[in-house]
């Protein structure tokens, strides 16, 4: 047996029954645990994904360890054609394998001005319509291959979170800390990433189960699944907090930005919140609304915003469709999409995104924050603040599957 067949065999026994006694039929398998295997690998119910993350250069000479962890995930059980090779390619892509392509060089946004942060004071309920300000003017054609949207998981692509995991110390747990129980933990990253733009197209969706939750993923079409699986437990925090307030008969307005294919829209629905999703992509806020029929949710019941998400709060609109009890924002990394003026750079520009939102809380309201840059630092400005309280859950929030606790940063505004 190979060194990565073994390693495969090894982690399979312990995770598979993990994940099958909660109900996780998404999880990551590997994650380049050894050197000369340079693969991310996740599992999609009797189907596997493969990042390969060789290189052209240092890697030329080792072809004979792509084919052995391909026997390894067959010897699995996974037939070899429900395994799904995909590479992110900086140079000239290889054959049969597809390429992305490199950002473009734009002006950044403008910041808005920095101030003290305060709460605010609510100013009504949110409006029941918001007019499609963007909408996808394709129809159905998809409108992701004119931008480069990088979500900075685990170097060029990994990402999405754990459900009912005790992070410190790998066992199953019913009972995460709630959200505004859980302690500063040490500062510690963990990756992801994400590319937008759209490898092929009308591959079916698959169906994946996590816990009570059902999310369509599509293995072939994307450099990414539609599923982040590193905010797995993250998304149960959300729930679980939005539950306790509807137990004490609270009503939860949730406004989840960079919405993504609407996971944690779906966990806040469920758990009895109103949700607002805001997304650039018509075709993922198509993709979320299939998300919350899947989970027997009435997408009417909601609001789902086809705009850019920074003009959008730049403009006041989070203020203005608020206040908010919970908002989640997970920008990505960078992008330059055409439909943006300027650039986006999670480092650069985070502090006034964040104040918009927060300046969009109801006075007991909650904001999570998720950067997915490794080198990522919470501006100064956040340090101390008059009315919020900042705590880091990225130890919290780091899923029994991954290890990496460099590859993003969670933070907490209560």
């Amino acid at each position: 047996m190979s060194a990565i067949a073994n390693r495969l065999r090894k982690t399979w026994d312990k995770l598979k029954p993990w994940a099958t006694k909660l109900d996780i039929e998404a999880f990551r398998l590997y994650d380049r645990d050894i050197p000369e295997y340079p693969f991310i690998i996740e599992i999609f119910g009797t189907s596997a994904v493969l990042w390969d993350r060789r290189d052209d250069e240092i890697d030329r000479s080792k072809e004979q360890n792509f084919v052995d962890t391909i026997a390894g995930l067959a010897g699995l059980g996974i037939a070899r054609e429900n395994i799904v090779i995909k590479r992110r390619q900086r140079q000239q892509p290889r054959a049969s394998e597809n390429a992305l392509l490199a950002p473009r060089a734009l002006s950044p946004i403008t910041p808005l001005p920095t101030t003290r942060l305060t709460r605010p004071t609510p100013s009504g309920a949110p409006s029941s319509i918001i007019p499609n300000e963007s909408p996808n003017e394709n129809g159905n054609e998809s409108d992701l291959g004119d931008e480069d949207v990088f979500d900075d998981r685990g170097g060029d692509f990994e990402r999405e979170p754990d459900h009912g995991f005790a992070a410190d110390s790998g066992e199953a747990s019913d009972s995460p800390p709630s959200l505004l129980e859980v302690g500063r933990a040490k500062r510690d990253v963990r990756l992801r990433g994400r590319q937008h733009n759209r490898l092929s197209r009308n591959s079916p969706e698959l169906t994946v189960r996590e816990g009570a939750h059902k999310f369509l993923v599509n293995l072939h079409d994307y450099l990414d699944t539609g599923l982040f699986l590193d905010h797995r437990l993250t998304r149960k925090l959300v729930a679980d907090h939005v539950q306790k307030r509807t137990a004490g008969h609270l009503k939860t307005r949730f406004l989840n930005l960079f919405c993504y294919t609407g996971s944690f829209s779906v966990y806040a629905a469920r758990a009895g919140a109103t949700v607002t999703s805001v997304d650039m992509s018509g075709n993922y806020l198509a993709w979320a609304e299939r998300n919350f029929i899947a989970n027997g949710l009435m997408t009417s019941n909601h609001r789902f915003i086809n705009h850019d998400v920074l003009s959008w709060t730049k403009n006041g609109n989070a203020r203005d469709t608020g206040p908010y009890e919970f908002i989640f924002c997970d920008p990505p990394t960078f992008s330059n999409s055409k439909k943006m003026e300027g650039t986006w750079e999670v480092q650069r520009d985070h502090a006034w995104l964040i104040q918009q939102c927060l300046d969009a809380l109801t006075p007991d309201g909650v904001m999570i924050f998720s950067a997915n840059r490794r080198d990522f630092k919470l501006d100064e400005v956040f340090d101390d603040l008059d009315d919020f309280k900042v705590r880091e859950l990225t130890r919290d929030t780091l899923p029994k599957d991954f290890h990496d606790a460099k590859a993003r940063r969670v933070f907490l505004f209560s």
